[in-house]
């Protein structure tokens, strides 16, 4: 999986470090993860930026003191940190896919919604997606997706009640876990960063609160990453 991230203590099982420590062109790290995950970099951040603008329709990526650049900020690095946390909660879950199950997705989402490849490779360039873009997405989707079955299985034979119980232990636990990690630099807080404004119980709860039944759990703000939302947007 690669490097651990180091974080403060010198350890990968460390609490989140304080910003000071960020190395260089860094928005945020997440810790117990691997430097290659957990790290969101400037660049990272700025085509997030850029895909944000192109799915509002704002024309050229805003710039700091543009009209709107701090909600699209604010946007961009939520759909990292979406990435990231899901990526991790997998991990610990026992979780993963292959690049066959991936390819096979997208084959789906392709065909669901694109005339042909000539209407795909058009909806990549409006969105300022690479195929790598593309590919994070629906592997995030299926990690969700496995995610959701996973907290079904072991609520299986409970319930109604306590299905929605054990959905709710898993939200309250996951948003709490990945916020104490992640750490983020001083003109990038948000209430998800452990060093940022402390949320409310309701903002909580929106990490990845259920907006129906439990076993309708894609509704989850978990799964925000699905590359469906995108594409819905650039038809």
């Amino acid at each position: 999986m690669g490097a651990v991230l180091m974080v403060a203590g010198g350890t990968a099982n460390s609490s989140a470090a304080s910003f000071e420590e960020l190395p260089a062109n860094t928005v945020a790290v997440v810790s117990h993860l691997p430097v290659s995950v957990g790290r969101i970099t400037k660049a990272e951040f700025q085509r997030a930026l850029a895909q944000g603008a192109a799915m509002d329709s704002r024309g050229p990526t805003p710039k700091p003191g543009d009209e709107g650049y701090e909600a699209l900020k604010d946007a961009a690095l939520e759909e990292r940190l979406d990435s990231v946390w899901i990526q991790g909660q997998a991990a610990e879950m026992g979780i993963s896919v292959t690049p066959r199950q991936v390819a096979t997705e997208l084959a789906q989402i392709k065909q669901q919604n694109f005339k042909n490849e000539a209407a795909y490779r058009k909806y990549l360039r409006e969105a300022h997606f690479t195929q790598g873009d593309v590919n994070e997405r629906v592997e995030l989707q299926l990690l969700s997706t496995q995610i959701q079955e996973k907290i079904l299985r072991s609520a299986k034979g409970k319930s109604q009640a306590g299905t929605r119980k054990a959905f709710q232990e898993f939200i309250d636990a996951y948003g709490e876990r990945w916020r104490a990690r992640t750490i983020c630099a001083p003109d990038y807080l948000l209430d998800r960063c452990s060093n940022g404004p402390e949320p409310s119980a309701q903002r909580l709860l929106a990490l990845g609160a259920p907006r129906g039944e439990p076993a309708d759990f894609a509704e989850l703000d978990l799964m925000r990453p699905f590359l469906g939302r995108e594409v819905s947007r650039m038809r």
